[in-house]
């Protein structure tokens, strides 16, 4: 059973502090700290175009 392993497939061990249950599913809170690291950059990262934000805040401004 899934329940009864000690590591997650990255390698994290499951201990009380780094894991959680969610669903009956035991998730590593390693790789979902790593996981919401790449999310928050690949979401920041429209930011880093040129001129892009000027136009989203334009928008933004008119309600759209």
């Amino acid at each position: 059973m899934k329940l009864h392993r000690t590591h997650c497939p990255q390698g994290h061990e499951y201990t009380p502090a780094n894991t959680y249950l969610w669903h009956g599913s035991k998730v590593c809170r390693a790789c979902r700290r790593e996981r919401a690291a790449v999310d928050n950059l690949a979401r920041r990262s429209w930011r880093k175009v040129p001129g892009l934000s000027k136009l989203v805040a334009a928008l933004r401004r008119e309600g759209l």
